[in-house]
């Protein structure tokens, strides 16, 4: 079974470099799309949101930057180790957290390298579409509508 927890503030710090390395040769025009330094990017990451390690059983499998904003949940990273992936691991992450933040987000958002076609392909395979809104170049924000409790879909924002 998966399940995560509020990482430890060492499992935080380690995490750090790995979001840095998501960006890829991409770094220097992501941090500019974001009108950050690494340094400011880092400080972002210390203080917004939280970071969770996903175990399965007493091994951890991989770590997950979630934030809360309003009735949006914004993964900021999500990272299922190497050795693990292939598994369901990611999927079991997305669903479960969909799952514990039902009735309180209307849209679950991420961004993804475009060359990341193994994480875009589970994205699209769990309903994530996307967003069409401007990011850094090589990276794409995609979007996941969910159906409010009433039963009716969520508003559609523009």
């Amino acid at each position: 079974m998966i399940r995560h927890a509020p990482a430890t503030e060492e499992e935080r710090a380690a995490f750090f470099p790995t979001i840095v390395q998501l960006l890829g040769d991409d770094e220097e025009d992501a941090l500019a799309h974001l009108g950050m330094s690494r340094e400011e990017l880092e400080a972002a990451y210390q203080e917004i949101g939280e970071v969770r390690t996903v175990r399965e059983g007493d091994v951890s499998v991989g770590t997950v930057w979630v934030e809360l904003r309003d009735r949006e949940l914004h993964i900021h990273g999500i990272v299922v180790d190497a050795e693990q992936r292939g598994r369901g691991i990611g999927t079991a992450i997305l669903r479960g957290l969909e799952s514990e933040f039902a009735g309180r987000i209307d849209v679950m958002e991420l961004g993804v390298r475009l060359s990341n076609q193994e994480a875009r392909r589970l994205y699209a395979r769990e309903g994530f579409r996307d967003a069409c809104v401007s990011t850094a170049p090589g990276f794409v924000v995609l979007r996941k509508r969910l159906h409010r409790a009433s039963g009716g879909a969520a508003d559609e924002e523009g």
